[in-house]
């Protein structure tokens, strides 16, 4: 399957996609806790 190349480019841009999504995620949890400073705030930040 993988020999196809328009599938394989497929399942290589679906990989980065993910990765960055990962990572804007990964970026928003970090951002979230520095902008709060106790830890039931931090808590609530993560939980919604």
């Amino acid at each position: 399957m993988l020999r196809i190349r328009p599938f394989r480019r497929l399942w290589i841009v679906l990989g980065v996609a993910s990765f960055g999504d990962w990572l804007g995620l990964l970026a928003t949890s970090v951002f979230a806790a520095a902008q709060v400073s106790g830890d039931t705030a931090k808590g609530a930040a993560f939980a919604v």
